[in-house]
């Protein structure tokens, strides 16, 4: 708690010292504009554009901002997001890949604990993210350790056009669940500053039919309440036209009952979250070049406890984030960029003897050549890093896309990835489970080949991507059984399991605009295989089995009608059998799931009120993600935002 008062404090005097820059500005009632962000040019992107990225618009983020990032990656992507039951912990497979092989990056910074290396995407708020892009496919090279299965951007960009607004809402739903945010702003041509904060309260306490119990009784999901509340401060400085110095402060509490499985009935566990996070960039750019200087500071503190076995767990990490990354233009067609990003890690637990630190230092050098036309592209990057005394793989990546036509537009990538371990990995020690400091980081290859194409004439919009990936990843660190010398058994990380994923990922996007409607299809399947190619001596008959909790086929169709601000969206999704034992002896059934919406945005002089009411799993399917862990069936949700803005003329 006094660090979490330390964390405020320092909070508190952000805000007063960006306030000062922004204060006493005279404001005029003008006419309402439309929010419109002046960024400095990220010529990192030209680095991407070989990937497949996908853009969630600020309208998708808005309309899902009472619920997590979890929501929005899982109702508008081919993630498959595993959730251990409503409020509780939510994780990424991206590509067939586990969820540590996801990046997560906050304005550059990676969110995954250096503690398990994953990130829970129910603890992000949406109603905290401006601008979110999902690239798939594996791209350490760029992006560093982790980055193997895809990477999640949540980018802020500061606003410099004068203007100042504010916004309030809310949402009630059933089991409880209630949610109030707020946000304000103010900008003008120098400066830009924003403040957001939300809390979140919800019982969760939803019927479910057992199945695990003998006649498959209905009960109640107890000991699953949860608390949530964060803040989030932001202020840019632009400085002579071309530079621009950026500071961000998120603060967040979070507090939750872990509920029991169907066989273990109520439990009595609980979990707290607290967290801080500074991010702060510098910029400088012309024509020429590009140069930035980031500096990120996360303060990540856990406790799990459960009076039933006296266990009362804490653990805490810390990351300090430095990078410095110069992009140049070299003629007209060719670039290069390069970087070097320091972070120090420290990680402290009761299951570990002492507290560890861990110094990573990685550098890297990226090439891009485009044709005259900029219809052809094609990238190179070279990485390596340095983690405490030992060199991770060389990682390289190799990347093209080509606009055959003004139709069709080809992508291709060939790169090596690697996930260095994590703390519980190499230093976990209690009576049960070891960790492992011999170690290696996985490693593995990544390949995939697609395309776009785009169609548009008159009132018709369509767009088909198609994209077939193959991975293979050896050294995959696994816990098994193992014994001492005493004959103790326990839990061991090792480096022992090779895996072979591959796949397939459609997306089709229709769009008909007619004066005062529009209606929207967008449908995306995936198929991904992910087996085991080598294992531990006797384990031969795992061979070629399937991943536990890795549908092979997912999909899901989206239709939407819009007439004057009103929208009703309909969805339904599909996630095929899930295995739940490695020899795939179990599994969990195929399920079908609908979410039905309305939204309605409307316009009045400088204010701008929505509404929305969201009935979920419509058609009440009892289903599970993680076996034993229950999801809700029929459920509502009613939300309501309203914002206010105008232009000022203060310049």
């Amino acid at each position: 708690m006094i660090r979490f008062l330390r964390h405020l404090m320092v909070f508190i005097g952000f805000l007063l010292w960006a306030s000062l820059g922004l204060n006493g500005q005279e404001l005029d009632s003008i006419e309402s504009y439309a929010l419109t962000e002046i960024a400095v040019l990220e010529k990192r992107d030209d680095f991407k554009k070989n990937h497949f990225i996908k853009a969630f618009s600020q309208k998708k983020i808005q309309e899902l901002a009472h619920t997590s990032l979890g929501n929005l990656l899982a109702q508008n992507s081919g993630v498959y997001v595993r959730s251990y039951g409503i409020g509780s912990l939510a994780t990424s497979s991206i590509r067939g890949t586990s969820s540590s092989h996801t990046a997560v990056l906050w304005n550059g910074f990676n969110l995954q604990s250096p503690m398990n290396g994953n990130i829970d995407l129910s603890l992000i708020p949406n109603f905290f993210l401006t601008q979110v892009q999902l690239q798939t496919g594996g791209n350490a090279a760029l992006f560093g350790s982790g980055a193997m299965g895809g990477v999640v951007h949540l980018n802020h960009h500061a606003i410099f056009q004068p203007m100042l607004g504010f916004q309030f809402g809310g949402h009630i739903g059933s089991f409880g669940d209630y949610q109030e945010q707020a946000g304000f702003f103010v900008h003008n041509k120098k400066q830009s500053f924003s403040l957001k904060a939300f809390h979140q309260q919800a019982q969760n306490d939803f019927k479910f039919k057992n199945t695990a119990s003998f006649g498959s009784p209905i009960v109640v999901n107890e000991n699953a309440a949860l608390r949530k509340y964060g803040l989030l401060a932001e202020h840019g400085l632009l400085i002579k036209g071309n530079q621009v110095l950026n500071q961000r402060i998120w603060l967040q509490n979070n507090h939750r009952q872990i509920p029991g499985t169907m066989t273990t009935g109520i439990g009595t566990a609980y979990q707290i979250d607290r967290s801080f996070r500074y991010a702060g960039d510098w910029k400088i750019e012309n024509n020429q070049r590009l140069i930035e200087a980031k500096l990120g500071y996360f303060n990540e503190y856990l406790l799990y406890a459960d009076s039933s076995i006296s266990l009362h767990a804490k653990s805490r990490s810390t990351s300090l984030f430095s990078q410095v990354n110069g992009t140049f233009q070299l003629g007209k067609n060719h670039s290069i960029q390069m970087g070097i990003h320091q972070n120090l890690q420290t990680g402290q637990s009761d299951a570990y003897a002492f507290r560890h630190r861990q110094n990573r230092i990685a550098t890297f050098l990226a090439w891009n050549v485009h044709n005259a036309q900029k219809t052809w592209v094609m990238n190179t990057i070279l990485r390596e890093e340095l983690v405490g005394s030992q060199l991770t793989p060389l990682t390289f990546s190799w990347g093209t896309a080509w606009d055959v036509s003004s139709l069709f537009q080809f992508k291709g990538n060939v790169s090596r990835n690697y996930r260095s371990p994590t703390f519980n990995d190499l230093f976990w020690f209690d009576s049960g489970a070891r960790g492992n400091p011999l170690l290696k980081a996985e490693s593995g290859w990544s390949e995939d080949i697609g395309g776009i194409f785009k169609y548009k004439k008159s009132k018709n919009k369509v767009q088909f991507e198609l994209a077939f990936f193959n991975k293979h990843l050896s050294n995959q660190i696994v816990w098994l059984p193992e014994s001492d010398a005493q004959g103790n058994s326990f839990w061991q990380a090792q480096n022992r399991q090779q895996i072979w994923t591959r796949g397939i990922e459609q997306q089709l996007d229709y769009i008909y605009k007619k004066e005062h409607w529009n209606f929207q299809l967008s449908a995306q399947y995936q198929w991904s295989k992910a087996t085991n190619l080598k294992l531990t001596e006797g384990q031969d008959h795992l061979l070629g089995k399937q991943s536990i909790f890795n549908p092979m086929h997912k999909g899901q169709i989206r239709l939407g009608f819009d007439y004057l601000g009103y929208q009703i969206n309909y969805q339904h999704a599909l996630v095929g059998k899930r295995f739940i034992t490695s020899d795939n002896s179990d599994s969990l059934p195929i399920f079908h799931k609908a979410d039905f919406i309305l939204h309605k945005r409307f316009q009045w002089k400088k204010w701008t009120p929505t509404f929305q009411i969201s009935l979920n799993n419509i058609w009440n399917t009892s289903y599970q993600e993680i076996a034993y862990r229950p999801m809700p069936g029929r459920h509502f949700l009613i939300s309501m935002n309203i914002l206010f803005s105008k232009k000022t003329n203060k310049q």
